[in-house]
């Protein structure tokens, strides 16, 4: 069902049985699976089947978000960044380029991915990958800066400033991180 306040721009492919809500906007070339479900959002990229995305979140030319998965109001999913399946974004959190979250993980709200570790006025020269294991959990207000790799089911706590690679099955906090247990 697509919503009469919806546009689907031309060149882009929205499956029958996906819902397309009011204010929404599918951009040129993106790709819309089986039973997403769109409110208010603006989508460039690709979304997986059953992926339900909310007001005001904006998906990328280039992003992707895997299947089964929910991005909360006010995400970004910039180009070149990469979701897998079954992954919980909330609210007012940016996933900058060249992110890549693996499987079942959780993102809190207004979390923070950070790749340019020296940003300036002109732009960055360089942008950092930063890669996210599969069942990682990253509380709230979280902010990962500059080329980090977060190992398989490790914690980051509410309010930590991620400055370093995080081992798998490991729980850090504070600011900088650092290790609680693990």
């Amino acid at each position: 069902m697509i919503h009469e306040t919806a546009i689907i721009e031309s060149g882009s492919v929205v499956s029958k049985t996906a819902e397309i809500g009011p204010w929404t906007y599918v951009g040129h070339n993106a790709y819309v699976s089986d039973e997403a479900r769109l409110t208010g959002c603006t989508v460039e990229g690709i979304v997986g089947a059953h992926t339900v995305v909310w007001r005001m979140a904006h998906v990328m030319d280039g992003g992707v978000v895997g299947r089964d998965c929910m991005l909360g109001q006010n995400v970004l999913v910039a180009d070149d960044a990469v979701i897998g399946d079954r992954v919980r974004v909330q609210n007012n959190t940016c996933i900058s380029r060249k992110v890549v979250i693996d499987d079942d993980c959780y993102i809190g709200a207004g979390v923070m991915f950070c790749n340019a570790k020296y940003p300036s006025p002109g732009g960055c020269d360089e942008l950092y990958p930063i890669t996210v294991g599969s069942g990682v959990s990253i509380g709230s207000n979280v902010c990962i800066i500059g080329l980090i790799d977060i190992g398989e089911g490790a914690v980051i706590g509410a309010g930590a400033v991620v400055t370093s690679h995080v081992d798998a099955g490991t729980t850090v906090v504070g600011n900088p991180a650092r290790v609680l247990h693990g």
